[in-house]
């Protein structure tokens, strides 16, 4: 299940990765194992892990043998917790598990947030989402929560909003917290660039932004 789920980071790196190219090295395979170029072709890390991400913050998410390193770009390994889980860094933070509870690591390696959540995901637009009591909130990156764990589920933040479930219903808070955009929704997609979010409520689906407006001449 880790090795699946890893490989989906791999692929969200790959689309939308902060790396620059030519500035860190680039994911290459060979021989059914994971190595590390620059973009000019030069070899960094001779391939021998059986998975591994772009860089992100300057390090890289790496499966080695079931277990999860991560590296920095010369291949030396970070020293971390013995890690169940683990996602890539965002903002200089990153989610793992260990002892069966998510927190966070920084770029050193050590605990920035303890590990206290049930679940975590990455930071975005200085909030992460974790699930605590089998609800979602939202914390920064001291720790704090920010916005309390009372929902269903939700979503990372995008424009400066985050959908939000609440009673089986959509909508979006801001990241003070405040439910911006009420829950009137059956769907909701994360806001794109274009400051748009598509939505459906009463079975018609439509476009709406970032104040909740319909946008009338954007079709689904």
């Amino acid at each position: 299940m880790f090795f699946i789920r890893f490989l989906f980071f791999v692929a969200i790196s790959l689309c939308c990765s902060n790396t620059i190219f030519g500035q860190f090295p680039i994911p290459f395979q060979e021989g059914g194992k994971t190595g590390y170029r620059m973009s000019d072709g030069r070899l960094v890390i001779s391939p021998k892990f059986d998975a591994g991400s772009e860089f992100h913050d300057g390090v890289a998410l790496v499966v080695l043998e079931k277990s999860r390193y991560y590296i920095d770009t010369l291949g030396q390994f970070l020293p971390t917790p013995e890690l169940e889980d683990a996602e890539l860094f965002y903002e200089g933070l990153a989610a793992v598990k260990f002892a069966g509870r998510y927190g966070f690591i920084n770029l050193a390696g050590q605990w920035q947030i303890q590990p206290i959540f049930q679940q975590a995901y990455g930071f975005k637009e200085g909030r992460a989402r974790i699930k605590r009591n089998e609800k979602w909130g939202f914390i920064n990156g001291q720790g704090q929560m920010v916005i309390p764990a009372k929902y269903e589920n939700v979503d990372d933040f995008s424009m400066g909003l985050a959908m939000v479930q609440l009673n089986g219903l959509y909508g979006f808070v801001n990241t003070s917290g405040t439910l911006q955009i009420p829950c009137l929704f059956e769907m909701a997609t994360r806001f794109q660039s274009n400051g748009s979010s598509e939505v459906q409520q009463n079975g018609q689906f439509f476009f709406i932004d970032i104040t909740g407006a319909q946008i009338p001449d954007m079709q689904p």
